[in-house]
């Protein structure tokens, strides 16, 4: 009888340590979505700024240096957030695959049961 109370044990700690790796799982996969919408944000205020750069250069705004400094801010501000983003969303993606490496392993050294 004492044979079969450490495995039980083990079996519950296993299933704990695999719960604990799904949630963190879940909030590094929230965090990946929201790196992702970042970089698409990023790039939006580069294309913005490339075009208030092109509208400063041909001239379409009465103070052309507002628009062209308006418009490199807006550029170079979003390559920074875009590249931000982007070194989150790859260490987030590493830790993913870690994670999930290890919630196999777990799963795997779990004994199959019989159901009737």
């Amino acid at each position: 009888m004492p044979q079969t109370e450490p495995a039980f044990l083990d079996e519950e700690a296993m299933a704990e340590q695999i719960g604990q790796i799904e949630d963190r799982l879940e909030d590094l996969l929230e965090i990946a979505a929201g790196c992702r919408k970042a970089m698409m944000a990023s790039k939006v205020l580069m294309i913005g700024g490339t075009l208030a750069i092109l509208a400063a250069i041909l001239g379409a705004f009465r103070e052309n240096s507002i628009a062209l400094f308006a418009g490199l801010a807006s550029f170079i501000g979003g390559i920074v957030w875009f590249g931000a983003n982007r070194s989150t969303l790859l260490q987030a993606q590493a830790k993913i695959r870690r994670f999930n490496e290890a919630r196999a392993e777990l799963i795997a050294r779990l004994p199959m049961r019989t159901i009737h």
